[in-house]
């Protein structure tokens, strides 16, 4: 401890409280201001590691920018001799592990209310290019009034890729890339941490918060098996008491794929907020989201059954009065116009050529003429409609008024529809009706750019989507869209059966 000191003039060090594979922790009093802090220190044995002190120091200097009220303070970042520390404030409130120890499950109403906060922190962080890497119940402090605190941000990226985690055991390794529990499916495979990554890690904190345990445990190997291969249980299978509304805005937090999760972390929370006020519609998290089947008379087909007749008697009395005027004013010009000459026959056209028009997408980004066929199955006959968003559907497709859009509503309406967007890192919805279609079949959906096939989904139509209603798919690239010709296909039993086309400018 005297050596510790020595190191430290400005901080009078009491007591080691914590000790992990690479570092050490000891309360401390800064003398100036008598403030406690916590002092993190480098275990001796890995102050050799150059790569490791370099990514410590790096993140404790990144955290040192985040000034927020639920994120802990940092303060310092250093090296003296041979001890490298972090200094932060000393946070006596009780870790959210703890909190739900002694209490259990939490309401969805104070669920929300913490969920909020962390969301908060996050994207401040995040907007600071700061990812947490780590994000867990024991990085979580509960105060009074349930404030939330998170700690830790960025230490995590830190220790992994050091010498020393990469030749330890599958544990080892686990908690070199954060704790196994809350590794979303990419980080589990070894991608770094992101904020996809980070929303995931928040989820699984809903998860537990709601139910009072996460939604895999166990061994290190099998977690990170099941974190990448295994779909999480049901909220309300595992808790009764959770709305489905609220099942399902945790399950897209948690999906497989970074795209299908949300874009923000306030996202997320507004919409638990909204499903844990039971203002939310359910949708499906996985795939595409769906909405409630229409009732016979909101359909656009009742109504064109209704008014069609109307219209068409109409517009029939409306052109046997045209036809009737137009004989009746033929007859009077015919009385007062003299017979014109007749005309003289041209015989060749003034222009050698038809002029041609350029296109607004460059020829190096415009695709191939493509096929529609995406196996061995014959091709759909497919009936182009003059529609903006160049819409074709096949004879006998259960997919119908497919329409695109930038975003989607509170209420899942489309946002900004067209066909034509500024690329960015939003993305696109397709929105379709569905009738007739059977559950269990088998369906899916495919983004291509170009002659280059993004992303294709695959999976059994939802039992409880019914055969009819409404539903939506969307898709961001990684990285963003790029400008050029995108198409959607939608398909059923490996046959395209409907597809939309747009552009990004």
């Amino acid at each position: 401890m005297t050596q510790l000191e020595s190191r430290l003039p400005s901080y009078d060090v009491e007591e080691e409280i914590g000790r992990g594979d690479l570092t050490i922790i000891y309360r401390a009093y800064r003398k100036d201001d008598g403030m406690p802090v916590t002092v993190k220190v480098i275990a001796p044995q890995f102050v050799s590691d150059a790569y490791f002190v370099r990514r410590f120091l790096e993140a404790g200097e990144r955290a040192i920018r985040l000034e927020h009220p639920n994120i802990v303070r940092t303060y310092e970042a250093s090296r003296r001799g041979d001890v490298v520390y972090i200094v932060r404030d000393w946070v006596q409130d009780e870790s959210l592990a703890d909190r739900l120890a002694r209490t259990g499950p939490m309401p969805p109403a104070q669920v929300v209310h913490i969920v909020r906060q962390l969301a908060a922190a996050l994207d401040y962080a995040h907007s600071q290019r700061l990812m947490h890497g780590d994000l867990n119940d024991r990085r979580i402090f509960v105060g009074e009034d349930d404030h939330i605190t998170i700690a830790e941000f960025g230490l995590t990226q830190a220790s992994a890729g050091t010498d020393s985690i990469g030749s330890a055991q599958v544990s080892k390794m686990a908690h070199g890339l954060g704790t196994p529990e809350y590794l979303s499916s990419e980080r589990a495979q070894g991608q770094g941490p992101n904020r996809a990554a980070d929303i995931y890690a928040l989820g699984v904190l809903a998860y537990q918060m709601l139910v009072g345990q996460v939604p895999f445990s166990g061994k290190a190997a099998d977690v990170l098996h099941a974190q990448i291969h295994e779909t999480p249980p049901a909220l309300q299978n595992v808790n009764p008491s959770v709305p489905v509304a609220v099942s399902e805005v945790v399950a897209r937090a948690l999906a497989k794929r970074p795209e299908m999760r949300f874009n923000t972390a306030n996202e997320f929370s507004r919409a638990l907020a909204a499903a844990a006020k039971g203002t939310a519609p359910t949708r499906a998290p996985k795939v595409a989201g769906r909405s409630r089947p229409l009732k016979l008379w909101q359909r656009p087909i009742f109504w064109a059954i209704v008014v069609a007749p109307v219209i068409g008697l109409f517009l029939a009395v409306l052109i046997w009065n045209l036809a009737g005027w137009g004989e009746r004013q033929a007859a009077r010009l015919a009385e007062i116009v003299p017979t014109s000459p007749p005309s003289t026959p041209i015989v060749s056209s003034p222009l050698d050529t038809t002029p041609s028009i350029a296109a607004d997408t460059p020829a190096a980004t415009a695709p191939a003429t493509q096929s529609f066929v995406l196996s061995p199955s014959p091709s759909p006959s497919l009936t182009p409609f003059s529609t903006p968003a160049q819409v074709a559907v096949a004879e006998g497709s259960p997919f119908t008024n497919l329409m695109l859009a930038r975003g989607i509503s509170d209420d899942h309406q489309p946002l900004s529809p067209g066909s034509d967007f500024p690329a960015s890192s939003q993305p696109v919805y397709l929105f379709f009706d569905y009738q007739g279609i059977k559950p269990g079949a088998r369906w899916g959906h495919v983004w291509i750019w170009g002659d280059q096939q993004l992303d294709r989904s695959v999976t059994t139509w939802p039992q409880d989507w019914g055969t009819a209603g409404t539903a939506w798919v969307f898709y961001t690239p990684e990285g963003g869209y790029q400008p050029g010709p995108y198409e959607v296909r939608l398909m059923l039993d490996d046959r395209v059966v409907a597809s939309a086309s747009f552009v990004m400018r």
